[in-house]
């Protein structure tokens, strides 16, 4: 009983200190970045982000189907805020989307008495998530001194509440999964190396966490790998062997979590993403698609289709004769390293485009053009666009120059924390996007680029947030050095 008292009295003390944490600055920083999302995402004119076609992955196993009829206002250029109840199909793809979605339509059943869905409920569900990830980033910041607190508030408000992120609340794709559970990840990582939480609880919550980031979209069970090294790097605090000894099998479970989301991938969404893979990837600056497609062991003649993606009409995606596995894509780009090179550079030329360029933000009760975006709370991915080169060279130097910081930050311990983590999650943080980047890239080709290369704009983010951390760090460090010399 003693153990268990001072169990709970442990865990009462660090629920108070997260409580007292959040205090000015951090305190005005949260609330303001609250109130600039739900401008974005509840005041009319409401902004989110239009259906593409891909809704129906997250609305069909709710047994929901958008109201509106005409395909204008289904589709693309506008955003349809009412949905209505249809038959449950069972969901063929597993998305922890579908868990956000599923507590957004019970909330709404809750309190509304008619069988309309209205999808702000859906933004306000995924914003509550994210307004905690948000919370726990600002409480490991507050344990920042001097002017990088400030800074990295500030910047943490303007990149948060950019509309290019913001937007996939107020939507059903499985993008806002992806971000929220990151942010969340992150924050829970921070809390734990800044001493802000308990050793086991918060790695279990890590670990949770990392799941439910994995199972956000088939392009990040890559990460299962990197997350679960992550984790196992981590040490356990404490009197208690086994705790360290649990971490093995937990991280082993992300991976073969991850595994069972890919063979459990349905056969359709398989063959359109190899297709785009081969016809708007490795085709896409081909000197001779006809060789390159015998490479692969694939017919020659539909060298016709290069360029063309898997939703154009008349493409033969699901011909069986034309069906390769992941590992023949691979071994082509490693034996033509110079084509993979090539894809990047296309790809980067357009990384830093966050808005998915024919996807509009409104209703069509806003009065605004079809396919109308919002200009509004754009500073952030705006300054990138303008002032950021477009090169593959300038993201390589970005992720190397972070990655490099957080190696001479481990070796000095400038920015503290347990056992010089925070520097370490900095570096996989350097290591996740450039992983992000080609996943989309390779696994999709030159499709929807902007779209599928969210989940890397995130870690871009984070990467630069974290290089601006360690530079404020490195700048007080020295500053105070040299005031102790003097």
């Amino acid at each position: 009983m003693g153990g268990r008292r001072k169990r709970s009295l442990r865990i009462e003390s660090e629920l108070r200190s997260l409580r007292w944490q959040l205090a000015s600055p951090e305190q005005l920083f949260f609330f303001l970045t609250v109130g600039i999302i739900v401008w974005q995402l509840f005041a009319p004119p409401i902004v989110g982000l239009a259906d593409n076609g891909d809704y129906r992955r997250i609305l069909h196993p709710l047994g929901l189907e958008h109201s509106a009829t005409d395909y204008g206002e289904k589709y693309f250029g506008y955003l349809d805020r009412e949905y209505v109840d249809v038959p449950r199909d069972p969901a063929r793809l597993l998305t922890t989307q579908n868990l956000l979605a599923e507590l957004a339509l019970r909330i709404d059943r809750a309190f509304s008495r008619d069988d309309r869905f209205d999808l702000t409920i859906m933004g306000g569900t995924n914003l509550a998530f994210y307004l905690l990830g948000i919370y726990l980033i600002l409480v490991a910041a507050g344990s920042f001194r001097g002017v990088t607190r400030y800074l990295l508030g500030v910047v943490l408000v303007v990149a948060s509440t950019d509309v290019a992120q913001v937007a996939f609340f107020n939507s059903f794709y499985s993008e806002s999964a992806s971000l929220v559970f990151l942010v969340i990840l992150i924050g829970l990582t921070l809390c734990y190396i800044r001493g802000s939480g308990s050793s086991l609880p918060y790695l279990l919550a890590i670990l949770l966490a990392a799941a439910l980031f994995i199972g956000a979209k088939p392009h990040n069970y890559p990460f299962a790998i990197p997350l679960a090294l992550f984790v196992a790097t981590l040490r356990v605090h404490g009197r208690r062997p086994v705790r360290r000894r649990l971490l093995f099998p937990l991280s082993l479970a992300l991976v073969l979590f991850a595994a069972l989301l890919f063979l459990r991938l349905p056969a359709e969404l398989k063959a359109c993403n190899r297709w785009n893979t081969v016809f708007t990837g490795v085709l896409v600056d081909s000197p001779d698609p006809r060789h390159d497609l015998a490479a692969l062991g694939l017919d020659p003649s539909l060298a016709a289709f290069a360029g063309k993606s898997a939703f154009d009409e008349g493409v033969p995606v699901y011909d069986p004769g034309i069906e390769l596995g992941y590992g023949r894509i691979l071994r082509f780009y490693i034996t033509h390293p110079g084509r993979l090179l090539a894809l990047c550079r296309r790809g980067a030329e357009q990384a830093l485009v966050r808005l998915p360029p024919d996807i509009g933000h409104f209703e069509p009760s806003a009065g605004r053009d079809w396919g109308a975006q919002s200009k509004s709370f754009s500073f952030w991915h705006r300054f990138q666009e303008r002032f950021f080169p477009a090169s593959l060279l300038f993201l390589v130097t970005v992720f190397v120059s972070v990655a490099g910081g957080a190696l001479i930050a481990m070796g000095e311990s400038r920015l503290g924390g347990r056992d010089g983590s925070l520097p370490l999650l900095f570096l996989f943080l350097a290591i996740m996007a450039p992983i992000a980047f080609l996943v989309a890239i390779v696994g999709d080709g030159c499709y929807e680029i902007p779209k599928h290369l969210f989940l890397f704009h995130a870690l871009l983010d984070a990467c630069l947030i974290a290089a601006l951390a360690w530079v404020g760090s490195a700048v007080r460090l020295r500053f105070r050095l040299g005031g102790s010399h003097g």
